[in-house]
């Protein structure tokens, strides 16, 4: 029986992965930072993709999010 956790074949390359926002590879950025959680197959389970935000849409959203929490209009 298969893992219901693990990769099918080989690891996965970081540096194949992108950010999940701009798409932005890690030579491109600073940081990226993985999510807890990876993308799932809803009928087999098996893992589909990782994925990864880059340091300068996390900036991008808490600017964002800081703006939205004191009721300015955003600017995007």
């Amino acid at each position: 029986m298969r893992s219901r956790t693990s990769w099918e074949g080989p690891p996965p390359d970081p540096a194949w992965f992108k950010c999940w926002f701009c798409r932005k590879t890690s030579k491109q950025v600073r940081t990226r930072y993985g999510a807890e959680f990876p993308v799932r197959d809803p009928n087999t389970f098996a893992i589909i993709t990782l994925i990864f935000i880059c340091s300068e849409c996390v900036a991008k959203f808490a600017e964002w999010d800081a703006m939205k929490a004191r009721g300015k209009p955003s600017s995007s």
